[in-house]
């Protein structure tokens, strides 16, 4: 008696689920593209620019709070507003990222480099 293709795969008596050590062949395929290591890579120039920013918007901040009290020249008096504007600009942002760099190198949950932007 000639069988057809169908009915001998419907009528064989294997499992549905191939089974290997009692896990199902679907979940040792999704087992093998789960990424175990610690892929995450520091934004090396977007570090440098934030320290940047923070470093450069706190020493222009203390230059025009040092003409605003006097101990520089008077004839810078006419740079203070620009180099105290400049200086917040700087130093917000820059203050700002370097918190969460610092909550990222301390190991403190919920921080990562995916909250910081990258440049590239």
């Amino acid at each position: 008696m000639r069988r057809n293709g169908y009915n001998s795969i419907k009528d064989s008596k294997e499992p549905e689920n191939d089974t290997v050590d009692g896990r199902c062949q679907e979940d040792i395929e999704e087992a093998q593209f789960i990424d175990t290591r610690n892929n995450e890579q520091k934004p090396y120039t977007t570090l440098c620019l934030i320290f940047f920013l923070f470093f450069m918007g706190l020493l222009t901040l203390i230059i025009s709070i040092l003409i605003i009290v006097g101990h520089l020249h008077e004839g810078y008096n006419d740079r203070m507003i620009p180099l105290l504007i400049l200086g917040l600009i700087m130093f917000i942002p820059g203050a700002y990222y370097t918190r969460i760099v610092y909550f990222i190198a301390r190991g403190r949950q919920g921080y990562n480099y995916d909250m910081i932007p990258s440049c590239s």
